[in-house]
Order: structure tokens, then sequence, then C-alpha cells
């Protein structure tokens, strides 16, 4: 009986560890893309700049 309950203590802190690793890697592709967004729009005016001069 003690080692069911144990068994299910260590899948809920497995599914804890592997949530918390999802949302970091989520956090990451959420600010590489504004950063790459950014960047974009940087270089977009920079080509119109050009285009213009």
């Amino acid at each position: 009986m003690f080692k069911n309950r144990n068994e299910q203590g260590s899948a809920l802190l497995l599914t804890i560890i592997i949530t918390m690793i999802l949302l970091v890697l989520g956090g990451a592709l959420v600010s590489f893309s504004l950063m790459e967004r950014g960047q974009v729009g940087r270089d977009e005016a920079d080509l119109r700049a050009y285009y213009i001069a």
C-alpha cells in the first residue's frame, strides 16, 4: 500500500518537472519570436529608407 503511494508521488513530481520544462521552453520561444519581430521591423524601416534615398 505504501509503495503505491510513493509511486503516485513520484509521478506527480515528474509531471511537475516536465510541465516546468515545457513552460520554460515556451517562454523562450515567445521571447525569441518577439525579438525576431522587432528585428524584422527594423530591417523593413532600413529598407524603406534605402529605397526612398
